[in-house]
């Protein structure tokens, strides 16, 4: 399981650290979010699918993060998961528009989004992710892509002289 911490300041995304642990569950990754950040204010957005529920429990992804963090449902933001396409143009969007404007820094700690952001490629001919190199790729940034996803729009990426016309 892998979680990206963003903060924003200015109208720039910073991801300042990451959260990784390998055969691990909701409740011990949001334990060990508040060792390392007690007292903090928390968003989460995240991935569609913790919504789901299953035959073995009767929370959701969510709920446990809600008592764990002891937070406010509001405080929770999830929107159905875009396409692998929409996320990897917010993401790059967001990286380096077509202005050469940044507005989303990776602090250098950050290993793994790093890492991600490297290598995660479309497959040959198609619209989705390429996980035949190595199938631990991309879940750091697709957590970074849901979080743009819901806080921005692909009205955005558009020109302003397009837009106006959509």
């Amino acid at each position: 399981m892998k979680w990206a911490l963003i903060q924003q300041e200015r109208g720039d995304d910073i991801v300042f650290d990451e959260i990784v642990q390998y055969d691990t569950d909701t409740e011990t990754m949001c334990k060990e979010l508040l060792n390392k950040y007690p007292g903090a204010v928390y968003r989460v957005f995240g991935d569609y699918s913790g919504t789901s529920r299953s035959t073995r429990r009767r929370s959701t992804d969510y709920d446990i993060i809600r008592n764990t963090l002891n937070i406010k449902q509001e405080n929770i933001f999830v929107k159905p998961n875009p396409a692998v396409i929409v996320r990897f143009n917010l993401v790059n969007w967001r990286l380096c528009n077509n202005k050469d404007i940044r507005k989303l820094f990776v602090s250098k700690n950050c290993e793994h989004v790093i890492k991600d952001f490297r290598r995660v490629v479309y497959k040959k001919n198609e619209k989705i992710e390429d996980q035949t190199t190595n199938p631990d790729l991309s879940h750091i940034s697709s957590a970074i892509g849901y979080y743009i996803n819901f806080k921005y729009t692909l009205k955005e990426l558009l020109p302003s002289r397009i837009s106006k016309t959509v």
